[in-house]
């Protein structure tokens, strides 16, 4: 009987924080209970400010677990059936937080997405948001990401660059060493090179096979973010 109880509250949950049927009650849905009442309130005046201020909305849900469903597929399907930031305008953003995947996943609507592209959500999400989360600081990961993602889109980058500055801080001490590390490996690899230089014939690209341009190495950055 136990077993059939347990089988019955977990269709449940699985059902209740579907995409498809998640409920929406406020700026923030703390399905996942991750933020006390106090803390819950208080980011829901905190994102009302936000909005009266930037004129765009931030809307936070938290859920207990994903259930085998991509983040980045459940956040824009909840972004649509609440119509984040509004049916036409689509200048919203949703935050989603999924406790047991240890995942959060930004989500911009398309009138949005120029002013906050993935380099930008990526970052917020890095640097402001999970380390916060790894200490269990969920009210102010939230808070932190929120705001940088507003001021952000207005043209401000100074969230993100007091972040870069804080972590080159933390980690100046390493800097000398890297250098010198990088310099031995230079060196090593020059007087290689110099060995092989007139030994070596270096090798030409086929017509076939073109050669890369430096665009197509670069790495794209998500607005996923796992802690």
């Amino acid at each position: 009987m136990s077993v059939l109880v347990g089988l019955v509250v977990l269709i449940a949950q699985q059902v209740q924080f579907d995409a498809q049927t998640v409920v929406n009650d406020g700026w923030v849905t703390d399905h996942a209970r991750l933020l006390r009442p106090s803390e819950e309130a208080e980011l829901e005046r905190r994102l009302e400010t936000l909005r009266l201020t930037h004129e765009h909305e931030v809307v936070v849900l938290t859920v207990p677990s994903l259930n085998g469903t991509a983040i980045d597929a459940f956040a824009r399907t909840v972004a649509e059936r609440w119509s984040v930031g509004g049916r036409d305008r689509g200048n919203g953003v949703l935050v989603v937080v999924a406790q047991a995947d240890q995942m959060v996943h930004i989500h911009v609507g398309p009138d949005f997405a120029a002013r906050l592209d993935d380099v930008a959500r990526g970052r917020i999400v890095r640097e402001l948001m999970v380390p916060e989360f790894k200490e269990g600081h969920f009210r102010t990961g939230l808070e932190l990401g929120a705001e940088a993602i507003l001021a952000v889109a207005a043209g401000d980058s100074s969230p993100l660059e007091q972040s870069f500055l804080g972590r080159s801080r933390r980690g100046a001490w390493t800097v000398p060493i890297v250098v010198l590390l990088l310099l031995g490996l230079a060196w090593r690899s020059l007087g290689g090179w110099f060995a092989r230089r007139k030994a070596v014939v270096p090798a030409r690209i086929g017509a076939g096979r073109p050669t890369p341009s430096p665009a197509s190495q670069l790495v794209t950055h998500g607005a996923t973010g796992k802690w």
